[in-house]
């Protein structure tokens, strides 16, 4: 009966783990800025992103950098290739080794849940992770032809303001997104190129900006040296973002 009710138990698991994204990060481990492996939980800059992307496929997120939009992006696509059938998951880095950092937050996620919850696999390397459902996470470059060739139900364009050519890149791996795809272009600023131009047309996109108040990390405990002559421009500041003395302390310091 014990091993009957610990096999029932799994099941409601897969199932509730399959049909809640949020659920399911519990499984997934991320490296911290520490170094130390720990699960995800989702801090408020990705809680906004992925509801962003609940609320419309298609997302433009312009971010401040080390937010964790990458690695929120990542485990929602994740579980969506896991769980589902043929589901295609492909992203876009600026260069090769970008493209490599991305794929060990995947090969992260895969490789640590309870051995009960992980599928097989039936291709594994560097950059494509092919389950045997027929779910496939795959990472390229800008600058390779590799995406051709098959369609994507989930197309990340990670930091693709820095793209050599971002409208001639963009419009070619939109080719290869199915109809209902969900794209996700991710970015920090980088001056006024294409990238800047999708940002302020009128282009079905939900614009998500994530600047940096939105991480707990971002603050200071005390009062920065020469912070008491720093002036009205930092006064004016605090107001009219509305942040903590803690923030205004950190973007001085900073």
């Amino acid at each position: 009966m014990a091993k009957k009710s610990r096999s029932t138990d799994r099941e409601v698991e897969l199932r509730r783990s399959a049909s809640d994204f949020r659920h399911f990060c519990r499984y997934l481990k991320i490296v911290d800025k520490q170094t130390q492996l720990v699960p995800l939980k989702l801090n408020k800059a990705q809680d906004v992103l992925i509801s962003a992307i609940e609320k419309n496929p298609w997302v433009f997120d312009l971010k401040a950098r080390q937010m964790g939009g990458t690695t929120g992006i990542a485990a929602y696509a994740f579980w969506h290739a896991y769980f589902q059938p043929n589901f295609r998951v492909g992203v876009m880095a600026q260069s090769r080794e970008s493209a490599e950092q991305i794929f060990e937050i995947y090969r992260r996620f895969y490789d640590h849940p309870p051995k009960w919850m992980q599928f097989p696999t039936e291709k594994s390397n560097v950059r494509e992770m092919l389950f045997f459902h027929g779910g496939m996470i795959r990472v390229f470059t800008a600058n390779t032809q590799s995406a051709r060739g098959t369609t994507y139900n989930f197309l990340h364009c990670s930091e693709f303001a820095f793209y050599s050519d971002v409208e001639q890149t963009v419009r070619a791996v939109f080719q290869t997104a199915t109809p209902d795809a969900v794209v996700v272009m991710e970015t920090t600023a980088n001056g006024l190129n294409h990238a800047h131009k999708l940002w302020a047309d009128e282009n079905g996109y939900e614009k998500v900006f994530l600047p940096w108040t939105l991480s707990d990390e971002y603050s200071l405990d005390r009062k920065p040296h020469g912070f008491r002559g720093a002036g009205p421009k930092w006064t004016e500041y605090y107001k009219e973002h509305k942040i903590t003395l803690k923030q205004l302390w950190w973007a001085y310091d900073t």
